[in-house]
């Protein structure tokens, strides 16, 4: 059987145990501290959605996270998304993000969450708590906080964790990438499986998830490509314009594989991978060896992300046509969205 990429390869196995045991050691200090009283937590003064995971990254919080603003408003609420806005410049300032604004001050998660919900205001700060702060003159009716699970100086009503289902069954990093174990679970509403339909087992994570907790409720899902969006302004194209194009792709995402695969599964010939770190930009290096290897291959069309993206200036051009491809939320039973929100919308 092939090993995960994302565990440890076998030889580092025995030596990744003891940091493993002490990293879950302080884990479960942490969290008893807070379950105990110790460690305040605060309650803020409207409803709070948690989206978050076991992994360290990977599981797609942000679509879902959007998923669940458009649902909350299309009921009429009033929303607010906090974030800590992983790789900004300055981690410890607190902005509303300005979805027109420079990305560097926010992140770039936050930025494409405020650039899809303009009516939304996106809050980021060194803590959830100063970020939901921040949105106090908002007046919102709810808060949802983007990858909270493991933040927990705010009280939340409804804690969503997610769970890569092609990726590997939870253990403590440096054995696998997870921030917790499948202790973890025992604060969470709902189990939400990730990528559900690309598993070669999604049946071994339901198994293994109502083993250890039987009543915990267990959905599934799935990303699906929506359409090509141009950096610059004009129309969108169908998906099915990428059959037979030979196209350039890269991507600053944790897994940068998922999406050169579903490009060629949309029947794209790609000519040129270009893979960066996890929110990584295009900095002018990269950019200067990615397009000498668009020019030497004769791509037709560049291809990224959505989240990449925001951190391209449109007037720069790139000498060939630049799209983006956006992501939609496909639930495994179409009543799992409602089910989760009805508390707060109904």
């Amino acid at each position: 059987m092939e090993r995960p990429p994302s565990e440890a390869p076998m030889p580092f196995r025995w030596l990744s145990i003891p940091p493993a045991w002490l990293f879950g050691g302080l884990v479960a200090l942490k969290n008893l501290l807070y379950d105990k009283g110790v460690l305040p937590v605060h309650r803020l003064d409207r409803p709070v959605i948690s989206v978050g995971n076991l992994a360290m990254g990977g599981t797609g919080k942000t679509p879902v996270t959007s998923e669940l603003v458009g649902r909350l408003e299309q009921g009429g609420l009033k929303v607010a998304v906090l974030s800590r806005g992983y790789g900004r410049r300055d981690p410890k300032a607190t902005h509303r993000v300005d979805p027109d604004g420079d990305w560097t001050l926010y992140g770039d998660e936050p930025t494409m969450l405020a650039r899809r919900h303009r009516s939304c205001w996106v809050c980021v700060g060194p803590s959830r708590r100063e970020a939901a702060q921040a949105a106090s003159s908002f007046e919102p009716d709810i808060f949802v906080v983007d990858d909270g699970f493991q933040h927990r100086q705010l009280h939340r009503d409804l804690d969503l964790v997610l769970l890569n289902a092609t990726g590997p069954l939870p253990a403590l990093f440096p054995l696998a990438h997870y921030r917790e174990g499948w202790r973890g679970l025992a604060r969470a509403d709902a189990a939400i499986l990730t990528r559900a339909s690309q598993s070669g087992s999604p049946q071994t994570w339901m198994t293994q998830i109502r083993a250890r907790y039987p009543k915990l409720p267990v959905h599934d899902l799935d990303f699906q490509p929506g359409e090509l969006v141009p950096l610059e302004k004009g129309p969108h194209r169908p998906l099915s314009d990428l059959a037979g194009k030979r196209i350039a792709a890269y991507t600053g995402i944790a897994k940068p594989q998922l999406f050169f695969r579903q490009l060629e599964d949309l029947g794209a010939e790609i000519v040129v991978k270009y893979a960066l770190k996890d929110h990584e930009p295009l900095t002018n290096h990269h950019r200067d060896r990615f397009l000498e290897s668009c020019r030497q291959a004769d791509a037709m069309w560049i291809l990224t992300t959505e989240k990449d993206a925001v951190k391209l200036d449109p007037k720069r051009g790139f000498g060939v046509s630049l799209f983006f491809l956006t992501q939609i939320v496909s639930w495994g039973d179409k009543r799992t969205l409602d089910s989760l929100l009805k508390p707060f919308v109904d």
